[in-house]
């Protein structure tokens, strides 16, 4: 998670495609699960990102969706990453997403869009259903 907050994106990508690397490190006494890299992602946003339905929901589990409504430099959240992401796993991160108290549908990216604008350019039919 250092690397995350060192900006290390190669590093976070890596660490993001195994489970188990995330789990591990999870348990590192003073880990900071709240940094963010340098294009201002969390955590929640680089695993909604890369379609791991798995680490959105432990990440979830740990609180890390309390401020759901947070954006990265490009005005993106988590919600607006799954709803843009072309993985099968999109609408079932979209879905847990949206089970958070408080998350705002309509947040706009610096370009204007909403995540239902970008699901919808896309043509991903199941996360336009869901964000409707």
């Amino acid at each position: 998670m250092m690397a995350a907050g060192e900006g290390h994106h190669g590093v976070v990508a890596l660490l993001l495609e195994s489970y188990a690397a995330v789990e591990v490190l999870l348990e590192v006494e003073g880990i900071d699960i709240h940094c963010i890299d340098g294009q201002g992602r969390t955590l929640l946003m680089s695993a909604a990102r890369g379609g791991e339905v798995e680490m959105v929901n432990r990440f979830l589990g740990l609180g890390l969706g309390a401020n759901i409504n947070v954006s990265d430099i490009e005005g993106k959240t988590a919600l607006f990453h799954a709803a843009e992401s072309d993985w099968t796993t999109g609408p079932d991160i979209v879905s847990a997403l949206l089970e958070i108290e408080g998350i705002d549908c309509s947040v706009q990216d610096v370009k204007g869009r909403t995540p239902l604008m970008v699901a919808t350019e896309h043509e991903y039919e199941d996360i336009v259903e869901l964000l409707r």
